[in-house]
């Protein structure tokens, strides 16, 4: 279950023996490094039950090992409503397997659903999206081109972004000074992290003081930021709309991991 305050992630594939535990294994051990292991709670489970109550394949665990992971224990379950009730996050590996979870969490009311439905492969924008099934495969050499693909996926999955939309009108049309301009996208982001200073994304965001990664991005009128902000909360993003001169003129989104967000802000180009 996850844990409560905690941040909590489940890695789902089709029977929780190869995949699923070696991104659960790999997502630990990113995590571990980075000093944040006490602020996630991190599973793994399956779509059928072929394999329930068993261990990870042997040549799983072998993959890991050849990474340095010799700690990792798991047992396959299936994965349950519950777990769409509870996760902040669900990975699946391919699009079978996000066409199932969508299935599991239909079947949950949509006031009850926590879990943002995700594919893994998709947090590294340079790899595949899908991370294919090594079961049927002979030998060990997908297993082991599964881990080359985790860490990458693990570590885009665990970091975070604070995206700011800003009013290029400002200086083109309105004639403000660069400076003022930029002086509002510092007013919506100190106000976003006020508001949202004890979220869980921003805790983790802040942890880490010199690696803080923000994004700039701009539209050309009061209308398109009104748009935006009425998109945003339509999608239950979080955010705050700075207003300066009785005007919209900044949004500021808490941060967030990138593709938890890109289909919000689809569309908009940097400022």
């Amino acid at each position: 279950m996850a844990g409560e305050g905690k941040k909590s992630v489940l890695m789902v594939c089709l029977g929780n023996i190869c995949r699923s535990p070696i991104a659960e294994a790999v997502f630990i051990d990113c995590l571990r490094k980075r000093g944040k292991e006490a602020e996630w709670h991190v599973d793994s489970s399956a779509i059928i039950g072929y394999h329930t109550g068993k261990g990870p394949d042997s040549r799983a665990m072998g993959a890991l090992k050849k990474y340095g992971i010799k700690d990792y224990q798991h047992r396959a379950r299936v994965t349950t409503l519950d777990d769409v009730r509870h996760f902040d996050y669900i990975f699946g590996m391919d699009d079978s397997n996000m066409s199932d979870l969508e299935d599991i969490a239909s079947q949950v009311p949509q006031p009850e659903r926590r879990a943002q439905l995700l594919m893994l492969g998709k947090q590294d924008p340079r790899g595949k999206p899908e991370v294919p099934d090594p079961y049927y495969e002979s030998g060990s050499a997908q297993f082991d081109e599964v881990l080359k693909q985790s860490p990458k996926m693990a570590q885009n999955a665990t970091s975070y972004v604070m995206y700011v939309i800003l009013r290029r009108d400002l200086q083109t049309k309105l004639q403000w000074p660069l400076g003022a301009v930029c002086t509002q996208a510092a007013h919506a982001a100190s106000a976003a992290m006020w508001i949202f200073r004890n979220d869980p994304n921003t805790e983790a965001y802040t942890s880490d003081l010199d690696r803080m990664h923000k994004v700039t991005l701009g539209v050309d009128s009061e209308e398109e930021i009104k748009k935006v902000a009425e998109k945003l909360s339509a999608r239950k993003v979080d955010h705050k709309v700075w207003i300066e001169d009785d005007m919209p003129v900044c949004i500021a989104l808490k941060p967030y991991p990138k593709e938890e967000v890109k289909n919000a802000l689809k569309g908009l180009k940097l400022f």
